[in-house]
This record gives C-alpha cells, sequence and structure tokens, in this order.
C-alpha cells in the first residue's frame, strides 16, 4: 500500500506534464507542443534554414538566399507550382520562429517575356497565404492554373481562387492575347500584423540563380 501511494501522484504529475511538453515529428523534423495553440516549436533544424541567431543584412541576405536557391517548379497536369525555400528566424518574443508564422502573405511577381502592350510588359501577381509545406524546408508551393487562366478571356483583371488554396490574381497591361512566357520578377513575403516584410527583387534573384524561373503557357 506504501508504493501504490507514492505511484498515484507521480502518475498524475507526468500526465500534467505530458499535456504541455509532448513531442512529435513532422517533416524528419522534432517539434515540441507546449500547449500553448496550435504552436509547433523546432526543437531541432538543420543549420542551412536556422537564421534565428543572425540580424540586419546577415539575416536578410541570408533568407533571400535561401528562398530563392530552393526554389523548384513542380507540374500537375496543366498546373504549375511555385515552391520556395522556407526558413527559421526569431520572433518578437525572442523565441525561433517559422517564417510562414511571422510573414503571412507573399506575392510572387511575373512579367511576360517578348511581349508588350503600350509600351509595357504584360504583369501578373499571385498573392497566397504562406504557408509551411509537407516538410519544414519549403514553403507550400503556390499551384497556378495555366488552363484555367488561360480559358478567360484576356483583360485587366483581378481573378481570385479558393480551392486548392486560396489565391489573388491581378493582371495588367494585358493585350489581346495571353503571353506565353512569363518570368519571375520579385518575391514578396510580409507582415499583415507588423508589416514586416522580406523583399527579393530581379536582380537579386538573377545573382542567385544560374537560369531564369520562366513559366510557359
Amino acid at each position: 500500500m506504501e508504493s501504490s501511494k507514492v505511484l498515484i501522484p507521480l502518475f498524475f504529475v507526468f500526465a500534467l506534464t505530458g499535456a504541455w511538453m509532448i513531442s512529435g515529428s513532422w517533416g524528419g523534423i522534432t517539434y515540441v507542443y507546449t500547449g500553448d495553440g496550435d504552436r509547433r516549436l523546432p526543437a531541432a533544424i538543420g543549420k542551412g534554414m536556422d537564421f534565428s541567431e543572425l540580424k540586419g543584412d546577415a539575416l536578410f541576405m541570408a533568407s533571400q538566399k535561401r528562398v530563392i536557391e530552393e526554389m523548384k517548379l513542380k507540374y500537375d497536369g496543366s498546373s504549375v507550382g511555385v515552391e520556395l525555400g522556407h526558413f527559421l528566424t526569431r520572433g518578437h518574443n525572442g523565441q525561433k520562429q517559422f517564417a510562414c508564422k511571422k510573414f503571412s502573405k507573399l506575392i510572387l511577381k511575373f512579367v511576360a517575356v517578348g511581349t508588350a502592350e503600350s509600351g509595357e510588359s504584360p504583369v501578373m501577381e499571385v498573392e497566397a497565404n504562406c504557408e509551411i509545406g509537407l516538410t519544414a524546408n519549403t514553403i507550400a508551393p503556390i499551384w497556378i492554373p495555366i488552363d484555367q487562366l488561360r480559358n478567360e478571356k484576356p483583360a485587366n483583371m483581378e481573378y481570385k481562387l479558393n480551392e486548392p488554396r486560396p489565391l489573388d490574381f491581378r493582371f495588367d497591361h494585358i493585350g489581346s492575347s495571353w503571353p506565353k512566357t512569363w518570368s519571375l520578377m520579385s518575391v514578396n513575403l510580409f507582415s499583415e500584423k507588423t508589416g514586416e516584410f522580406l523583399s527579393i527583387n530581379k536582380k537579386e534573384i538573377q545573382s542567385l540563380r544560374e537560369t531564369p524561373v520562366e513559366l510557359n503557357w
């Protein structure tokens, strides 16, 4: 009876502790669930994407390099997915934080290649929520439904999609036909809450990649 009196309190201690110190794995990375909402904090992560100790220009340049050098184009039928590199930074509370937790939105800006309307190159902007991909190494791909867009009448317009992921498209300087090739001009990640942003322009993209990022329609 003496031992049972000891074991019962210990059981409840571990049960209560486990409620806010449960560890798990996702995408090959171990996380600790602290019980604070749906927060997933990385307990261990590759050094190649952990910039939480960097500041100023060093953080800015490392983040740009990670986003662009890890960028990939994915193909699924008539849709093209643009997948960006993801990274770990530090939040306002001093704790490690994923980029897609710090930046709520991202915008990809493309310009048409080899065509112009009244001296202006056609522009396509795609805005989406910044979401972590299947692994923490990437931002979830932005899928551009080429056939669906191409079936729309060419025009300066805003176009919204809700599935499989909410996307907002903006088209400017569009002529009588859709351009056949779009080249990536810039990538912007920003926080709607704090106004913080990470901007990567055409020159910076070119310096980080050997070949341009182009979508063929």
